[in-house]
Formats: structure tokens, C-alpha cells, sequence
């Protein structure tokens, strides 16, 4: 039986560039990824989203473009977007979420999030920096595929406290009306392009995540 390829996504016509600052020790990791799209010079939206999949500056995945076209031709209130920037709690290339806290068990947290020494400038140098350079900022993590004990434990819920603690002062959105079970912004893996952005109520979530 022949095995099914998996597609491949390329970046829509008019992403005029793209780059992504990677890093090859100990694994894969991509720290950010910026996408400048066909518009005059406007603003920049943050995502904040769980963790790389497959995206590079050569070749887009279904997540990122998924990012791309909200961005570009659905949502009216990025309309005047013409740099998208993409970042992560996680740094590590995983395609399953559920593989997060096998990751970090055998790297270490603080390189999976990628506050490790190897980095220039470290996960959250970036997301402070992206932060304060954009008008919009977006959260959209969504939740791994593992039992609440095991996003404890892994130091999910560590991590998000961290992301939020660090996003608080900006005043960052969520895609939808509502977040999954109260508590995660909802990942564009399964975009809805109807999607309005909805103001994410940090201190109610740094309290949960305690």
C-alpha cells in the first residue's frame, strides 16, 4: 500500500516576504517567524501561538496560512496589517501538542521554551520586544491534547502564567467570543474565518493559573 505524502503549503501569492530566525542545537527550534504581506506600510499583529509545526521561511503549513488569510482577507479589524509576526510559548518543532512534555522531559524547560543559553536573545526577549513593536496582539494557543495533571506537571500551566505576566500590558486579544473551557484562546488550527477578536482578560487567567 503506498504511503499517503503529506501536502505541502506554500505561502500565498501575496506574502512578499518572509524569514524565520531558527536554531539547529540541541533540536529544531524556531524562535520567530515575520511575514510581510502586499500592503503599504501599516501595522504589525502579533500571534502568539503553542509551538512551531513545520513552517519555515521556504515553506508554510496549514497553520500559518490559515494565520495569513484571516489576517489578510477576513478580519476587518487587521485590515491595515501588513507584517504579521509569530511567536511561541514552545520553541520546539512539534506537529503533536501531546508531545510537548515528552520534549521537556528530555531537554530541559527552559530549552523547549527556548530560554536556554544558546539563544541570542532569548523566547522572552522576544515576546517583550514583539509585544511593545505591535498593535494587535493576539493569543492563540489553544490547549494540548493531554490530561489537566500532565499540562501541571509538564509546566504548561508554568508557561502560560509566564506568557501572560509578560502580554498583560498590552492588552492582547483572543480569536472567537469565548476561550475553550474558560481558559484557552483558541488555536488557529481549526480557523473559523468568522472569528471576531475578543479583549483576553489576563488577570482572570493569571489567577487560574496559579
Amino acid at each position: 500500500m503506498r504511503r499517503r505524502m503529506a501536502p505541502v503549503y506554500r505561502y500565498p501569492s501575496y506574502v512578499t516576504a518572509v524569514r524565520a530566525d531558527d536554531l539547529s542545537s540541541p533540536m529544531p527550534r524556531r524562535l520567530r517567524l515575520t511575514i510581510d504581506l502586499n500592503r503599504p506600510s501599516g501595522s504589525q499583529v502579533l500571534f502568539v501561538m503553542m509551538n512551531p509545526s513545520k513552517a519555515t521561511s521556504q515553506i508554510s503549513d496549514k497553520t500559518v496560512n490559515g494565520v495569513i488569510k484571516y489576517t489578510y482577507e477576513k478580519c476587518l479589524d487587521l485590515s491595515t496589517v501588513s507584517r504579521i509576526v509569530v511567536l511561541n510559548l514552545y520553541t520546539v518543532y512539534e506537529t503533536a501538542s501531546s508531545g510537548l512534555a515528552n520534549l521537556t522531559e528530555q531537554y530541559g524547560y527552559d530549552c523547549v521554551v527556548g530560554n536556554d543559553s544558546q539563544c541570542e536573545i532569548t523566547n522572552d526577549e522576544l515576546i517583550t520586544l514583539e509585544s511593545g513593536r505591535s498593535e494587535i496582539l493576539i493569543a492563540a494557543w489553544g490547549r494540548p491534547s493531554a490530561s489537566t495533571t500532565i499540562l501541571r506537571e509538564s509546566g504548561y500551566f508554568r508557561r502560560v502564567r509566564e506568557v501572560l505576566e509578560l502580554i498583560a500590558d498590552h492588552r492582547p486579544y483572543h480569536m472567537d467570543t469565548y476561550l475553550r473551557e474558560g481558559l484557552y484562546p483558541k488555536h488557529p488550527r481549526g480557523i473559523d474565518y468568522s472569528w471576531v477578536l475578543s479583549r483576553l482578560d489576563t488577570a482572570k487567567l493569571l489567577r487560574a493559573f496559579r
